[in-house]
């Protein structure tokens, strides 16, 4: 995670996964913002390591 999302993991908490979706919590608007942008670069760099591609999207949870 941290590797692919760079600057910006420091920014999210990692909070799990959920059948083929991340689930981050970001610290600000402008990090939820960010990952909503990025997002299909990170799960396309996150899915290299894998056999398979099975990460399918980033949500980001704000009430947690």
């Amino acid at each position: 995670w941290e590797k692919e999302a760079g600057r910006l993991a420091h920014h999210c908490v990692l909070l799990g996964v959920d059948g083929g979706c991340i689930m981050v919590k970001p610290v600000s608007s402008a990090a939820a913002s960010e990952i909503t942008l990025r997002g299909s670069v990170i799960i396309k760099g996150l899915n290299k390591y894998f056999r398979q591609p099975w990460i399918k999207s980033i949500r980001t949870a704000n009430k947690i």
